[in-house]
């Protein structure tokens, strides 16, 4: 069934934005400056056009009104989801210094075969790591295709296991039988009410959880992941950004000696290389595919660990 377009689930539709957001071509929508269209299509970003004088903050309003979700001076920037799932992000002046900046960001509900990320021997690879219940961190720029990614590997999950999701905005495209869903909250305007990713991490390993699948680790959350997957939880799946194969066990490592007191980087490196099977880096070139790909932790005779790529 093909989802609905965005402009025909908001009411008063979406004026100058309409017939991109209902483009399915069309991967993001961007505004600059309150006024100036961008849009991202096939890999490319171009220009197309320019809101009406006070169309911005009418557009900004109309895509919040479902959301639950505030944004004013008190609170100049917003992420959202919205009523397709796509992703909103809004930031008003003066933080957003030149005007008023909007970006919506569409997922696919359509789940992609592993081998048009990457070829058929690493798609093997991963399709045996799915079986293996390994660990798996899928890392990344932005937009590098990390959430399609962990999409087509929860394809692969038999129906019978129970898997916990936890997202700050909730947009992977997950069809598994047995899904429980946990999502973030921000603060009200009180300050009060916010639900963080490392609170319902914790709240996942109470579910009964086969598998945990954390959409993104930026902060405080990745301590308990780690610590969670050190004792004994397996097959369980994140993403995060980084730059390359070999900078992501590094980056999960400062994330969390920044999160917690008492580890040294020793502390965390021992825990990423104890906790993590395999890493794929995913990097954009066009169309998305794995590129310096798949990263395995293997153990030594002497008992060191090292992250060693597989090759085509």
């Amino acid at each position: 069934m093909t989802a609905a377009p965005l402009s025909s689930l908001i009411p008063g539709g979406l004026g100058s934005l309409q017939s991109f957001c209902d483009n399915p071509l069309i991967a993001e929508i961007m505004v600059v400056g309150g006024r100036h269209v961008w849009v991202e299509e096939r890999g490319c970003i171009r220009r197309v056009g320019e809101l009406m004088q006070g169309e911005f903050d009418v557009l900004v309003e109309r895509l919040l009104r479902s959301s639950r979700r505030r944004l004013d001076l008190m609170s100049p920037i917003v992420e959202a989801r919205l009523p397709d799932n796509s992703r909103l992000c809004a930031v008003l002046p003066p933080v957003s210094v030149d005007g008023g900046s909007l970006n919506i960001r569409r997922f696919t509900s359509d789940i992609r075969d592993l081998e048009q990320f990457c070829s058929d021997h690493h798609a093997a690879i991963l399709r045996q790591a799915v079986r293996d219940r390994r660990n798996i961190v899928v890392s990344g720029a932005t937009s590098s295709g990390k959430t399609s990614l962990l999409a087509s590997l929860a394809a692969q999950i038999d129906s019978n296991e129970r898997v916990v999701c936890i997202e700050d905005t909730a947009e992977l495209p997950l069809h598994c039988e047995h899904l429980v869903r946990l999502e973030g909250r921000p603060p009200n305007i009180e300050g009060q009410g916010h639900i963080s990713m490392q609170v319902l991490v914790r709240t996942a390993l109470r579910l009964r959880p086969d598998r945990i699948v954390v959409g993104e680790v930026r902060g405080a959350e990745v301590v308990d992941m780690l610590t969670a997957l050190h004792t004994g939880h397996r097959g369980c799946w994140t993403t995060c950004h980084s730059t390359s194969l070999h900078d992501t066990p590094q980056r999960l490592a400062t994330m969390a000696i920044t999160s917690e007191r008492g580890w040294d980087m020793h502390i965390a490196h021992d825990m990423v290389r104890s906790s993590i099977d395999v890493i794929v880096h995913m990097q954009r070139h066009g169309e998305r595919r794995v590129v310096a790909s798949i990263g395995v932790f293997e153990r030594m005779s002497d008992g060191s660990v090292r992250l060693a790529s597989v090759d085509n």
